[in-house]
């Protein structure tokens, strides 16, 4: 897992420049649904209310890396190195698992900032903080795995 501010996201060599520069043109305008932008990677634009920890699962994927990127509001993402317990197993049509685990960090993503997580790096997207709140996030997949 990687944390930067969004300032910093050319230097990532894993992003191509195509995704660089989609991400770089990025504002809280843009239309919900899924962006094409080259070959098989793509974006979802989507809008849901943040939830407790506890309602959330851990999730990986095998192909897609995924770059999370806030446009309005503030959510947390747990991560986690520990041992995870399979909730639902992995969906190869939706290349997604989800897991019980301990988080091992917690990032706060703001608008200012990304995250950036790498095939079967388990995350748990989507909490609160304290409170439910609307949220507008773009979640940019790019494929690393056949």
């Amino acid at each position: 897992m990687i944390v930067d501010k969004i300032e910093n996201i050319n230097k990532y060599d894993v992003i191509p420049d195509y995704a660089n520069e989609f991400i770089n043109g990025l504002s809280s305008g843009i239309p919900l649904g899924r962006v094409k932008l080259q070959g098989s990677d793509f974006a979802n634009v989507e809008t849901y209310t943040t939830k407790p920890h506890d309602k959330c699962l851990f999730e990986a994927h095998k192909k897609y890396a995924d770059i999370q990127i806030l446009l309005k509001g503030v959510e947390r993402l747990d991560y986690s190195e520990n041992e995870a317990n399979v909730v639902e197993p992995y969906d190869e049509k939706r290349d997604i698992a989800f897991f019980k685990a301990d988080a091992t960090e917690k990032v706060i993503l703001d608008g200012t900032n990304f995250v950036l997580l790498m095939p079967n790096e388990l995350h748990r997207p989507q909490m609160c903080l304290t409170s439910p709140e609307q949220v507008k996030k773009v979640v940019v997949k790019v494929r690393i795995q056949d």
